[in-house]
């Protein structure tokens, strides 16, 4: 073509087959084998022997045109060569998520699923004009039309391992889904993606950002801890613009967020420590998922007056490990009540 994107394929359908023709038909490849393997079994298709050798062409109307008026083609018209007939048969649209990496999607394979019904799969994975997100194109059946609006959700979801075992087993062997979770307001083309781990409510806890040396076993969703209780969790990272230090971005329930102050402290709480005396050896831990996944443990101190509120985006330093004395701090302060 004369964009150079694409070739231009010109065909002949001889009479008196050309009625067949309409402006609804479909092209498709159907040269060569096509095998498609799964954890369900094998399917191989193909055609004849002919096409096998030298490749082919199949086109169908679709069987739901099948009794609706439509026009025949008379005139020159460039219709699109489908890659294969699920392809070329499938009626739908297409739309743009924005995902903070690309890892745990694939082209092809990923579902979308609302209510345990497949409903559209993700088909183009590339890098945002600055390489700083990763834009997925997912197809959508016509038929969920109606579930993509301006605050339908999508949520990547995966195996989960915590303390009561492994939750979405299945996808280990399926690989991962994107959940569609139904919205209202007017339809929309492009979406932001959510991950499964993350379970604090978006914009509505303290954001706080956490200065440390390195990141890690931390990921995204890992907990953060206040005397071993889970009062929020991790949600992003990045470089310092001096590139010698790793922002870890936190952020903590709202009705927990009056526990933090100017003095709390802040630690690394992922892994197993252990101490060797003269009674033994003592193995310590936060808790079985800050083993799994990593985690962030905090203490604030004791104080006579109350201390001024911490604001959103406040920086505070990662330690790699609690001083004695913050573990014995008690301070005594009101947990919000829950709307």
């Amino acid at each position: 073509s004369k964009k150079l994107n694409s070739f231009i394929i010109t065909g002949i359908i001889y009479s008196p087959y050309s009625e067949l023709i309409n402006s609804q038909t479909r092209f498709f490849n159907a040269g060569g084998i096509n095998l498609d393997a799964d954890i369900s079994g094998i399917k191989i298709k193909t055609t004849s022997l002919e096409s096998i050798i030298s490749g082919g062409i199949v086109f169908e109307n679709p069987d739901n045109l099948n009794h609706v008026p439509h026009e025949k083609e008379t005139g020159e018209k460039i219709y699109r060569l489908f890659e294969n007939r699920e392809r070329a048969m499938e009626e739908g649209f297409c739309i743009t998520l924005n995902l903070e990496n690309g890892y745990g999607i694939t082209k092809n394979r990923t579902k979308i699923i609302y209510r345990g019904l497949v409903v559209g799969e993700i088909r183009e994975i590339t890098a945002g004009s600055d390489y700083s997100r990763i834009k997925a194109q997912a197809f959508i059946n016509k038929n969920a039309q109606s579930l993509v609006r301006d605050n339908t959700r999508f949520i990547l979801r995966g195996p989960e391992i915590g303390i009561n075992g492994i939750k979405r087993i299945d996808t280990l062997l399926k690989g991962n889904y994107i959940e569609l979770v139904k919205g209202s307001g007017s339809f929309s083309y492009e979406f932001t993606c959510e991950y499964s781990e993350k379970s604090t409510e978006p914009g509505k806890g303290l954001e706080l950002v956490l200065e440390a040396e390195r990141r890690g076993s931390l990921s995204i969703g890992s907990p953060v801890c206040y005397r071993q209780i889970p009062v929020g969790e991790v949600t992003g990272f990045s470089l310092k613009k001096t590139a010698d230090k790793v922002l870890i971005n936190i952020e903590i329930q709202e009705k927990y967020s009056d526990i933090v102050r100017k003095n709390s402290k802040f630690w690394y709480a992922g892994g197993i420590g252990t101490k060797i005396g003269l009674t033994g050896i003592k193995v310590e831990t936060e808790s079985f998922e800050t083993i799994i996944k990593g985690g962030i443990s905090f203490a604030t101190k004791d104080f006579d007056e109350p201390e001024e509120k911490i604001k959103n985006k406040e920086v505070f330093k990662l330690y790699s490990e609690p001083e004695k004395s913050w573990i014995n701090w008690h301070p005594q302060l009101e947990i919000k009540k829950e709307n």
